[in-house]
């Protein structure tokens, strides 16, 4: 009897290790980052816009930040969109930090990782709200519309179809320009010279935008939306959400789509939005789970959101993800400026972990310069290439990864 209780007792203490511990540590922990408005990334460095203090930085993933100088360049800072254009950084606030009642907004730009900022918002009006960099194009939304630059912010002008609607969230596909604004979605086919009205919000709410190959969604306190033939037709896309779960925040990870929500934590799908299931075991106080428009991030292996508890993360490796039907290992390639004289900036995606190797070759195919060699996580990459001492002429970048290669013609003009 004695010897059928010890057993007993063993196999209890056998369930617990091989089905509880797992459990435990399959969970949302808590960081010592501070809370983010915002996320981007260059390289290996992780980026966050915070609320009051200006921008951090991260050198390895997320476990010590350290606060750039922008806070103290600047007063009235409260950063609420990071974007990123090569290496250089920008950063919006929906407060202007040259007036002294801080009202309107401002962009800030960084071209040496946040050690010195600089205030590029000639032609700007509004509280900044997003900011989207698509090749040598810099677009802003603020509470006055939507305004474009292609000098790096140095100069900015308004697309005033939008007949001087707040803008919340920028999504492009080609030459359509979509814009999430309280009133709804609007479309533009031609490069922002003509707008149309997509899709009319149920709520006056603003929205934030998510794409995946060509299904683009977009999340408000309607819910989640998404269209496969450029905004001509929404359908609901939220099967699995909550009552109330207003969506605040996206993040795209291969076929799989992170959504932070407002006091419900963070859902993710799996099939382009057809069900959703909350993936918030440990992610707590959920109470205080108002995670901000741009607060959710996938960098490093970890995925990081922050609500009003602070900075919180878990690996990716430990979700249910998609893995089947990949979108292709390089989404894009671009070099910006291209041609140019002294360097250019790299930029490419990559839809899942992966090996990569980027490498600049001249004609005939013998290698001038190695940028980068190693494992890179799914997102936007930017490598800069210093052409000191190389020749005027024609180039390619060679990018290999995951048994895929890209190839782009850059061309190097001396002056």
């Amino acid at each position: 009897m004695v010897m059928k209780i010890k057993l007993a007792i063993i196999g209890s203490l056998l369930t617990f290790t091989l089905v509880i511990v797992p459990r435990a540590m399959s969970q949302w922990v808590q960081t010592n980052g501070p809370y983010a408005q915002c996320f981007a990334t260059i390289g290996t460095k992780l980026f966050i816009g915070s609320a009051s203090d200006g921008v951090f930085v991260s050198d390895d993933t997320g476990t010590s930040w350290t606060q750039t100088n922008l806070d103290m360049t600047f007063d009235h800072v409260y950063i609420v969109t990071l974007a990123v254009q090569g290496k250089n950084l920008f950063a919006g606030s929906s407060r202007s930090v040259t007036s002294k009642d801080g009202s309107g907004g401002s962009v800030l730009l960084s071209t040496d990782y946040g050690a010195n900022w600089q205030n590029t918002s000639v032609g700007l009006s509004g509280s900044v709200w997003s900011i989207l960099a698509n090749g040598p194009d810099l677009f802003a939304g603020t509470d006055s519309g939507l305004f474009l630059s292609n000098d790096l912010g140095s100069r900015w002008t308004s697309l005033n179809g939008l007949k001087q609607r707040p803008v919340y969230s920028i999504a492009i596909i080609g030459s359509n320009i979509f814009t999430a604004t309280d009133t709804g979605i609007f479309m533009s086919p031609d490069y922002g010279n003509h707008w149309s009205l997509s899709y009319r919000n149920k709520t006056r709410s603003g929205g934030t935008f998510a794409l995946i190959d060509n299904e683009l969604f977009i999340g408000n306190h309607d819910g989640v939306l998404r269209t496969s033939d450029n905004g001509q037709n929404w359908v609901y896309a939220q099967n699995g959400f909550a009552d109330s779960a207003y969506i605040n925040s996206f993040e795209s990870y291969g076929k799989n789509l992170f959504a932070a929500t407002a006091y419900r934590g963070v859902y993710l799908t799996t099939n382009l939005g057809n069900s959703w299931k909350p993936i918030n075991e440990g992610f707590q106080p959920i109470s205080n789970g108002w995670i901000s428009s741009h607060g959710i991030k996938v960098f490093g292996g970890r995925i990081f959101a922050s609500n009003l508890g602070g900075l919180w993360t878990r690996p990716v490796s430990e979700l249910p993800l998609s893995v089947s039907n990949r979108i292709e290992s390089v989404i894009k390639l671009i070099s910006f400026p291209n041609p140019f004289t002294k360097s250019t900036s790299i930029e490419f995606s990559t839809s899942d972990h992966s090996s990569a190797q980027v490498s600049i070759r001249n004609l005939l195919g013998s290698e001038v310069a190695r940028l980068f060699t190693g494992p890179l996580d799914a997102g936007e990459h930017t490598f800069t290439w210093d052409a000191h001492g190389i020749s005027t002429g024609m180039y390619i970048c060679v990018i290999h990864t995951n048994g895929r290669t890209e190839q782009l013609p850059i061309l190097l003009l001396k002056k």
